[in-house]
């Protein structure tokens, strides 16, 4: 796994992304790409390659566990892989769903089985559901899970609804389209990915964005990417949105965050074809940004 280490003094911060390998596997990980050295003092940020979807992993200092998405039908093994082998857990104190398309939510009900959680389990909300959704059986599996317990709500905005008991700040700005401290509602009840649970994540000078799907007004979507640069700022790594989809990631958003890093989550391959992620309009786009060191994936792409 590569290590991407905040360029800025500590405290610091570990982000995985397991295809730029730097063999920094332990031999107890089982190919699961674990953090090295004293990562247990430091803020931990795992990308974990599930192909063609989301999951990111997050260990604060203190040991409160988050993980953001669950990737696609399937990919809970590769989580489990994660979770057990790298940080020996088997509960989580917050799950969170950023929106409601299966390769977000695929793994969740089994890993919803498998893992306790202890504090919170936050998603959108029902009124984020289209017609169609509301009867796919994915969404309805998951919503039975995180309803059994008792624990799943839409979170609030700001950093009440994330507590780490150290210096790590987790900031929602968006939820279901609706944006902190800005009126109104940004989203397009036909495009789940508007809904998406956008947050900014702070460690003293280290700066992280995290946004699962969220559109940035190409290909015709909603614009909610613009209505939260100025609330998230200048990031030292970027989770790009969407997959590095040409609906995301628009010129205004990416220079206020002037990020260092940017990861990307995406398949290759079959999995990918339908698809074609990372757009290469957005890669060159990405680029042409003077602030931006280094793009990685969780695989090739195409």
């Amino acid at each position: 796994s590569r290590i991407v280490e905040s360029p800025r003094p500590p405290p610091v911060a570990q982000a995985i992304a397991p295809q730029e390998s730097a063999a920094a596997d332990r031999p107890e990980s089982g190919g699961a790409h674990c953090p090295t050295g004293d990562w247990k003092s430091k803020l931990v940020i795992h990308h974990i390659d599930v192909g063609q979807g989301d999951s990111t992993f997050f260990r604060t200092p203190s040991g409160t566990t988050i993980l953001v998405d669950g990737g696609p039908p399937g990919s809970q093994s590769a989580i489990f892989l994660v979770l057990k082998n790298c940080y020996k857990l088997n509960g989580l104190d917050y799950v969170i769903l950023t929106h409601f398309h299966d390769d977000h939510y695929g793994g969740l009900p089994q890993i919803l089985d498998e893992f306790k959680v202890r504090i919170g389990i936050y998603d959108p909300g029902d009124t984020a559901l289209n017609r169609k959704q509301l009867t796919s059986n994915g969404i309805l599996t998951y919503k039975a899970k995180a309803n059994e317990t008792h624990k799943r709500s839409i979170p609030k905005f700001g950093e009440s609804a994330i507590l780490t008991n150290d210096e790590v700040h987790f900031d929602v700005v968006a939820v279901g389209g609706h944006v902190r401290g800005k009126e109104g509602n940004y989203a397009s009840y036909s495009d789940p990915n508007s809904y998406s649970i956008a947050m900014a994540v702070h460690y003293g000078t280290f700066d992280y964005f995290i946004g699962g799907d969220l559109t940035g007004g190409g290909s015709g979507k909603s614009n909610v990417e613009s209505q939260i640069a100025d609330l998230v700022g200048d990031v030292d790594i970027l989770r790009a949105n969407h997959h590095g989809s040409k609906t995301s990631n628009n010129l205004l958003f990416v220079k206020t965050l002037q990020p260092e890093q940017v990861i990307i989550s995406v398949g290759d391959g079959r999995k990918n074809n339908s698809y074609h992620l990372p757009n290469g309009e957005v890669i060159t786009r990405l680029l042409s940004q003077s602030s931006i060191l280094n793009i990685y994936q969780t695989e090739k792409g195409e």
